[in-house]
């Protein structure tokens, strides 16, 4: 451009003024047209479609792929792949939104770096990984974003970055860090009076405080939070605020104060409420009959809560409501439910596992394809500048073999850690099965003892029958019949002839004659004594007594 100015200044020959700066003018314009200084194009799309249309705006940009591949394109293909991740981050594909991130972040290699777009980038980059539960990545990519925010000194992101190294220190379980951050960004946003983020920063203190222990403070800090989105007629934020308060009280045994936080999130819970609320009211019904000995009351209110959770898919409180089920019926006895509840366990825990899986193929394989579709893109501007070498299809076939490979190795690498987490599923369902064992086992075991002691007491009755104890068992003809099977190594008929048997024994070693023993000990028939006593004690009764006199004698 200062060409242009110098020749406009100095010509020597006035008439051809004007025709350069006729020139000097088209070649701005050109430039605006052709580089795109502000890309009006990528702006107007984001302001119409994200965050509301994520699709729409995907199949935008697809259709303006070819023209952002160009080199006349270049000042706007970064906002161009910047505007990709953002919209790959709304339709929940965090993999592919962390690639287009750091194609941006590689752009910068050969050209001046652009402060504002990084700290968005390396922020964006974070919250993917966070969402991915990669906490560690997520920690070093919010600092990377601090340092642009410092040297821009953009004071707001700085705090905004650091709420969130907050969370994600928190997920680490390094409550100190996560304290320190929160308490910073809460104590820079009170100072500006932006009380919208301040009380963003003041909910997480809360919970910072009570996985502290210190639950006076946490209770304060969520009662300012209800005041504030009271004043801002806010009832869903105003829902969650309470339901805290509600655990916190229970947590300290304040059973009126709990009751109390109890009913007034009722009162959130209207016809029109969203199953978000009326999930978060049941499980904290659960809590409450819980903790007052209601259990059946508990964990019907665990299914209903389980079942609003469901409808809007959200599995983080599904797998914790599925524990506390399994929990009480464990402790009830209720067999049949604990291993419905395990099943549905173990299904959403391997269906996750899957669909991460999944997930995680397909979004690699679409990052294939747009890296191929790119190299397609890239060879046909080639050809339209010059002719390609003889090395042209060399270059390619290395090119694809290396965005194989990369694709391999990515993909080999987070499918290790797919499988590691399905072991560890299997860990658990593994010791699940054990508890349910030894469960079974202590419940055949008691019920064993009362069937015995029934039987002792009732052997003479004729009718005793597998059916008549089970009724009075108030348990089912399986269960009755396993439990003597694999406590007493034999059936129903068999054990009630032996307890006739040893009751037998006992009145001829009074002395008693054989003809009234059998009758007596309940035998129908004098050949069924007789059989059924040499099978168990070797020898007939008659010569049982004989020699057992004998010996006493």
């Amino acid at each position: 451009m200062s060409f242009y100015i110098e020749k406009f200044l100095y010509f020597p020959n006035a008439k051809h003024h004007w025709a350069i700066l006729v020139l000097s003018c088209f070649c701005i314009g050109l430039s605006h047209a052709v580089y795109g200084f502000n890309c009006p194009e990528l702006k107007s799309l984001e302001s119409e479609f994200l965050p509301k249309k994520p699709e729409e705006a995907l199949e935008r940009l697809i259709h303006l792929q070819e023209f952002y591949q160009t080199e006349t394109a270049y000042n706007c293909r970064v906002e161009y792949w910047f505007l990709l991740g953002k919209t790959y981050y709304f339709l929940q594909q965090y993999n592919l939104s962390s690639f287009y991130y750091q194609r941006v972040i590689d752009s910068y290699e050969d050209r001046e770096a652009d402060l504002d777009m990084l700290k968005k980038v390396y922020n964006n980059l974070g919250v993917n990984q966070e969402l991915m539960r990669f906490y560690d990545k997520a920690i070093q990519n919010y600092y990377k974003s601090l340092i642009y925010e410092m040297e821009l000194g953009d004071s707001t992101g700085i705090y905004m970055t650091k709420i969130n190294l907050g969370l994600a220190y928190s997920r680490f379980d390094m409550m100190d860090s996560a304290y320190m951050h929160t308490q910073e960004a809460h104590r820079y946003f009170a100072g500006q009076e932006d009380w919208e983020n301040y009380f963003l920063a003041h909910q997480n203190l809360a919970i910072i405080y009570r996985w502290k222990g210190n639950y006076d403070q946490s209770n304060l800090f969520f009662l300012e939070a209800l005041q504030y989105y009271r004043l801002q007629e806010d009832e869903f934020n105003q829902a969650k605020q309470v339901a805290e308060l509600f655990s916190n009280m229970l947590k300290l045994g304040k059973i009126e104060q709990a009751s109390y936080y109890l009913n007034l999130l009722k009162s959130y819970v209207k016809s029109d409420v969203s199953p978000y609320l009326k999930g978060l009211f049941l499980e904290k019904s659960g809590s409450w009959l819980e903790h007052a000995g209601c259990f059946q009351d508990a964990l019907e209110a665990y299914k209903e809560a389980y079942e609003a959770y469901a409808a809007i898919g959200f599995s983080v409180n599904n797998f914790y409501l599925l524990e506390k089920m399994m929990g009480i019926q464990f402790d009830l006895g209720d067999k049949e439910g604990f291993e419905n509840n395990l099943k549905s366990y173990t299904e959403q825990q391997n269906e996750q596992i899957h669909s991460d899986i999944g997930r995680t193929i397909s979004e690699y394989t679409s990052i294939y394809a747009q890296l191929m579709k790119e190299n397609e893109l890239f060879y046909e501007n080639l050809l339209l500048d010059r002719k390609l070498s003889t090395y042209r299809w060399w270059i390619s076939y290395l090119i694809t073999l290396i965005l194989l490979l990369t694709a391999f190795y990515i993909f080999r690498k987070r499918l290790g850690k797919y499988i590691f987490k399905l072991r560890e599923s299997q860990r658990k369902i593994n010791e699940l099965e054990t508890k349910i064992q030894y469960f079974e086992q202590d419940q055949l075991g008691d019920l064993y003892v009362q069937i015995l002691e029934h039987i002792r007491q009732n052997f003479k009755n004729p009718d005793l029958s597998l059916e008549t104890l089970t009724k009075v068992m108030g348990s089912n003809q399986t269960y009755v019949s396993r439990a003597i099977n694999v406590h007493a190594g034999m059936g129903l008929p068999k054990l009630l002839n032996r307890e006739r048997v040893m009751y037998a024994k006992s009145l001829l070693e009074e002395g008693r004659d054989v003809e009234e023993v059998f009758v007596e000990a309940g035998f129908s028939s004098k050949s069924s004594f007789f059989r059924y006593f040499k099978a168990f004690l070797g020898n007939t009764p008659k010569a049982y007594q004989e020699e057992f006199l004998s010996r006493k004698g």
